[in-house]
């Protein structure tokens, strides 16, 4: 997300156009030069030569899962997430619709509690997360803390 590629285009008639029918990245008409959007998606980009005729590429724009971030969480489930330093946030896939009252890192995990005794584990930085079973638990969660 956020990263730069360029498109080239084989065969044909120079000179090359390109243009994005479908997506929220960027690209720049004469060059070729994609920019991935901040959210993860499906973008359509397409090449063009001087006759018109075209080709397609769908590129699939993925959580960014390496870079350091914040995590926030809350109502409903909600999951944010931040890699530019609080810039933009974008939501992750909490996986539960449970209210999630804290959240906590763990040596490259993050470790989430809530209603209803909800614990969920995050080991991608926090796109997604999984609910590690807290059957037994039947009253809200709001802290956790983990011990040296």
């Amino acid at each position: 997300m956020g990263t730069e590629t360029t498109f080239t285009v084989a065969g044909g008639t120079a000179p090359y156009s390109f243009r994005m029918p479908a997506g929220e990245g960027s690209i720049v008409a004469d060059t070729g030069v994609y920019t991935a959007p901040a959210s993860p998606g499906m973008d359509i980009v397409e090449g063009a030569d001087s006759l018109g005729r075209t080709s397609v590429a769908v590129v699939t724009v993925e959580h960014d899962t390496t870079s350091p971030r914040y995590v926030a969480v809350g109502v409903g489930g909600l999951v944010v997430y931040s890699v530019d330093d609080l810039a933009t946030w974008i939501r992750g896939d909490s996986g539960t619709g449970s209210f999630l009252e804290k959240v906590i890192e763990d040596g490259g995990r993050f470790v989430a509690v809530g209603e209803d005794g909800i614990v969920s584990v995050s080991t991608d930085n926090g796109a997604g997360w999984t609910d590690v079973g807290s059957e037994s638990v039947l009253v809200d969660l709001n802290g956790i803390v983990r011990a040296p």
